[in-house]
Protein backbone atom coordinates (compact mmCIF):
# COMPACT_ATOMS: atom_id res chain seq x y z
CA UNK A 1 0.00 0.00 0.00
CA UNK A 2 1.22 3.49 -0.85
CA UNK A 3 0.69 6.28 1.66
CA UNK A 4 0.85 9.93 0.78
CA UNK A 5 1.78 12.32 3.57
CA UNK A 6 0.06 15.65 3.24
CA UNK A 7 1.61 18.97 4.24
CA UNK A 8 -0.90 21.01 6.25
CA UNK A 9 -2.05 17.56 7.34
CA UNK A 10 -4.33 18.57 10.20
CA UNK A 11 -6.11 21.26 8.19
CA UNK A 12 -6.63 18.90 5.27
CA UNK A 13 -7.66 16.01 7.52
CA UNK A 14 -10.19 18.20 9.37
CA UNK A 15 -11.63 19.40 6.08
CA UNK A 16 -11.95 15.88 4.65
CA UNK A 17 -13.48 14.68 7.94
CA UNK A 18 -16.01 17.53 7.88
CA UNK A 19 -16.79 16.88 4.22
CA UNK A 20 -17.33 13.15 4.67
CA UNK A 21 -19.64 13.79 7.63
CA UNK A 22 -21.65 16.51 5.89
CA UNK A 23 -21.76 15.14 2.37
CA UNK A 24 -23.04 11.79 1.23
CA UNK A 25 -21.05 11.85 -1.98
CA UNK A 26 -17.66 13.47 -2.61
CA UNK A 27 -17.38 11.83 -6.05
CA UNK A 28 -17.57 15.13 -7.95
CA UNK A 29 -14.70 16.51 -5.84
CA UNK A 30 -12.63 13.32 -6.24
CA UNK A 31 -13.13 13.46 -10.04
CA UNK A 32 -11.96 17.06 -10.15
CA UNK A 33 -8.93 16.28 -7.97
CA UNK A 34 -8.02 13.23 -10.08
CA UNK A 35 -8.35 15.29 -13.25
CA UNK A 36 -6.07 17.95 -11.77
CA UNK A 37 -3.48 15.33 -10.79
CA UNK A 38 -3.60 13.67 -14.22
CA UNK A 39 -3.57 16.86 -16.29
CA UNK A 40 -1.53 19.28 -14.18
CA UNK A 41 0.56 17.84 -11.34
CA UNK A 42 1.94 14.64 -12.88
CA UNK A 43 2.71 16.10 -16.34
CA UNK A 44 4.45 19.02 -14.59
CA UNK A 45 6.49 16.48 -12.64
CA UNK A 46 7.69 14.98 -15.93
CA UNK A 47 8.26 18.40 -17.52
CA UNK A 48 10.42 19.55 -14.59
CA UNK A 49 12.28 16.24 -14.17
CA UNK A 50 10.70 15.90 -10.75
CA UNK A 51 11.57 19.40 -9.52
CA UNK A 52 7.92 20.18 -8.76
CA UNK A 53 8.05 17.32 -6.27
CA UNK A 54 10.93 18.95 -4.43
CA UNK A 55 14.09 17.61 -6.03
CA UNK A 56 15.23 17.11 -9.62
CA UNK A 57 15.59 13.48 -10.64
CA UNK A 58 19.11 12.05 -10.62
CA UNK A 59 20.77 11.84 -14.03
CA UNK A 60 20.76 8.56 -15.92
CA UNK A 61 23.91 6.50 -15.56
CA UNK A 62 26.37 7.13 -18.41
CA UNK A 63 26.02 3.54 -19.64
CA UNK A 64 22.21 3.62 -19.70
CA UNK A 65 22.17 7.15 -21.17
CA UNK A 66 24.37 5.95 -24.08
CA UNK A 67 22.13 2.89 -24.66
CA UNK A 68 18.95 4.98 -24.53
CA UNK A 69 20.36 7.64 -26.86
CA UNK A 70 21.28 4.94 -29.36
CA UNK A 71 18.06 2.91 -29.16
CA UNK A 72 15.47 5.54 -28.21
CA UNK A 73 16.91 8.89 -29.28
CA UNK A 74 15.24 12.02 -28.01
CA UNK A 75 13.09 10.28 -25.41
CA UNK A 76 12.52 12.10 -22.15
CA UNK A 77 13.79 10.68 -18.86
CA UNK A 78 11.40 7.98 -17.56
CA UNK A 79 9.98 7.53 -21.04
CA UNK A 80 10.99 4.54 -23.11
CA UNK A 81 7.70 3.29 -24.58
CA UNK A 82 5.50 5.96 -22.95
CA UNK A 83 3.33 3.41 -21.15
CA UNK A 84 4.23 4.56 -17.63
CA UNK A 85 3.63 8.24 -18.36
CA UNK A 86 0.36 7.37 -20.10
CA UNK A 87 -0.78 5.41 -17.04
CA UNK A 88 0.38 8.09 -14.60
CA UNK A 89 -1.61 10.73 -16.47
CA UNK A 90 -4.85 8.75 -16.48
CA UNK A 91 -4.54 6.69 -19.66
CA UNK A 92 -4.18 2.95 -20.20
CA UNK A 93 -2.78 1.25 -17.10
CA UNK A 94 -4.12 3.92 -14.77
CA UNK A 95 -6.03 3.10 -11.60
CA UNK A 96 -8.84 5.41 -10.61
CA UNK A 97 -11.45 4.11 -8.20
CA UNK A 98 -13.87 6.78 -7.02
CA UNK A 99 -16.37 6.04 -4.29
CA UNK A 100 -18.59 8.49 -2.43
CA UNK A 101 -16.19 8.78 0.53
CA UNK A 102 -12.79 7.84 -0.96
CA UNK A 103 -10.63 7.87 -4.04
CA UNK A 104 -7.81 5.59 -5.12
CA UNK A 105 -5.54 6.95 -7.84
CA UNK A 106 -2.38 5.38 -9.22
CA UNK A 107 -0.87 2.97 -11.70
CA UNK A 108 -1.78 -0.68 -12.10
CA UNK A 109 1.51 -2.35 -11.19
CA UNK A 110 0.33 -5.60 -12.77
CA UNK A 111 0.28 -3.70 -16.07
CA UNK A 112 3.37 -1.57 -15.42
CA UNK A 113 5.40 -3.31 -12.70
CA UNK A 114 8.38 -0.95 -13.00
CA UNK A 115 6.31 2.11 -12.03
CA UNK A 116 6.96 1.43 -8.35
CA UNK A 117 10.70 1.04 -8.99
CA UNK A 118 10.95 4.56 -10.40
CA UNK A 119 8.70 6.13 -7.76
CA UNK A 120 10.64 4.59 -4.85
CA UNK A 121 13.98 3.48 -6.29
CA UNK A 122 15.36 -0.05 -6.10
CA UNK A 123 18.90 -1.35 -5.75
CA UNK A 124 20.95 0.57 -8.35
CA UNK A 125 17.95 2.43 -9.79
CA UNK A 126 17.59 5.78 -8.00
CA UNK A 127 14.28 7.14 -6.86
CA UNK A 128 12.66 9.44 -9.42
CA UNK A 129 9.31 10.41 -7.89
CA UNK A 130 6.67 11.50 -10.36
CA UNK A 131 3.38 10.83 -8.53
CA UNK A 132 4.26 12.41 -5.19
CA UNK A 133 7.52 13.57 -3.61
CA UNK A 134 10.22 11.35 -2.15
CA UNK A 135 9.00 12.02 1.39
CA UNK A 136 5.41 11.17 0.47
CA UNK A 137 4.07 14.71 0.19
CA UNK A 138 2.31 16.47 -2.64
CA UNK A 139 3.31 19.93 -3.88
CA UNK A 140 1.67 22.83 -2.05
CA UNK A 141 -0.38 23.77 -5.11
CA UNK A 142 -1.85 20.27 -5.25
CA UNK A 143 -2.77 20.37 -1.57
CA UNK A 144 -4.37 23.79 -2.02
CA UNK A 145 -6.35 22.43 -4.99
CA UNK A 146 -7.59 19.50 -2.86
CA UNK A 147 -8.62 21.87 -0.07
CA UNK A 148 -10.35 24.31 -2.44
CA UNK A 149 -12.15 21.54 -4.33
CA UNK A 150 -13.51 19.97 -1.16
CA UNK A 151 -14.56 23.38 0.22
CA UNK A 152 -16.34 24.12 -3.06
CA UNK A 153 -18.21 20.82 -2.80
CA UNK A 154 -19.24 21.58 0.79
CA UNK A 155 -20.51 25.02 -0.29
CA UNK A 156 -22.45 23.50 -3.20
CA UNK A 157 -24.26 21.19 -0.79
CA UNK A 158 -24.91 23.84 1.89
Amino acid sequence: MITIRIERYQETLNLIDTATKRLKDLSPAWREIADYMHKEVIPKSWDTYGSIMGKRWPALSPKYRAWKDKNYPGRHMLVLTGDMKTAATGGSGSVLDIKPKEMIIGIDTDYIPYARVHQYGYKKIPQRPYFFSADGTLPGRAIQKIINTIKKRINEES
